[in-house]
């Protein structure tokens, strides 16, 4: 890995920052209401029962920024309640009803047991894609289109991932946006011949698609915008490598990063290294969770 790399934000076509968008969260509660996403409000932790419910008690022990919380497509098993993924842990929450949500939130929080005998999510990769044009067209545009051409280039391809339609996961303008559990890596500015390449370099290399990375669940700013830059460099560099690495001290704007990985050579995987400074992304964000960058990112001298 070549250490004198540029340390530059990847940006969209516009010019804009794509990596160090997501804002930083530890779980993920997806609430299976099965059925189309035209029937998902504009905001759906303002739907009554189960939704209004999760919302308060994460709000109530101050977790509503720690949790993520949506619905997906996926149809529930039970007949009362909602089944809930809760990712990364990859398990399914059967049937959550009302009564049960303090006792999640609870646990949540590390006060206790879950409330419900939890089950395995299948195995292999959740990939979800927000749907949601009831809260932003461009989501509803893109994100049907994109989840198209993705179930087909699985079919094609013969990888055994799973697709979910979400509601609104935040950065409308990066639309179509999807999630890949369990890593959490979260990409954006999504177009249907983009799917060839998802499949082929994340899902069955697990190599990041650095022009399209916004970011992963449980890492600042600055650690996605080292992420991203990392991989663009191997795979400029190297094509083809694995077990990408990052580790990023950050000291105010400024961040020390390691990016370790390992790359094909003529007697097996050779490692390879690289010490760069970057400058830090200041972020703020809106209530929608849109990004508001407010660096311009140059590398420092």
């Amino acid at each position: 890995m070549d250490d004198q790399a540029t340390t530059s934000l990847p940006v969209e076509e516009d010019g804009e920052p794509l990596a160090g968008s997501v804002k930083r969260y530890e779980r993920h509660l997806a609430v299976c209401t099965g059925g189309p996403p035209e029937l998902w409000a504009a905001r759906v932790e303002e739907m009554e029962g189960l939704f209004t419910a999760l919302h308060a008690a994460l709000r109530a022990r101050r977790l509503h920024k720690q949790v993520k919380l949506t619905a997906c497509d996926a149809p529930s098993t039970g007949w009362e309640g909602f089944d809930v993924f809760l990712l990364p842990d990859m398990l399914v929450l059967p049937a959550l009803t009302v009564e049960k949500v303090g006792a999640l939130a609870d646990a949540l929080q590390g006060g206790g047991d879950l409330p419900i005998v939890a089950t395995p999510l299948p195995a292999g990769d959740h990939v979800f894609v927000c749907h949601h044009a009831n809260r932003d067209l461009r989501c509803g545009t893109w994100g049907p289109r994109f989840y198209a051409a993705l179930e087909r280039e699985l079919m094609e391809q013969r990888v055994p991932a799973h697709l979910h339609r979400s509601s609104h996961l935040g950065g409308h303008r990066f639309a179509a946006v999807s999630i890949i559990y369990p890593e959490g890596v979260w990409y954006g500015n999504l177009r249907p011949d983009d799917a060839p390449r998802l499949v082929s370099e994340h899902l069955v290399h697990r190599r990041l698609l650095p022009d399209k990375y916004r970011g992963r669940l449980g890492s600042s700013p600055c650690e996605q915008v080292a992420e991203a830059e990392a991989a663009r460099v191997l795979a400029r560099d190297y094509g083809d490598y694995t077990d990408l690495r990052v580790a990023v001290r950050e000291h105010g704007q400024v961040a020390r990063v390691l990016a370790t990985a390992s790359v094909p050579g003529p007697r097996g995987p050779v490692g390879v290294s690289a010490e760069f400074a970057l400058f830090c992304p200041t972020v703020w964000w809106t209530p929608d969770e849109e990004p508001i960058f407010a660096s311009d990112c140059e590398s420092p001298s």
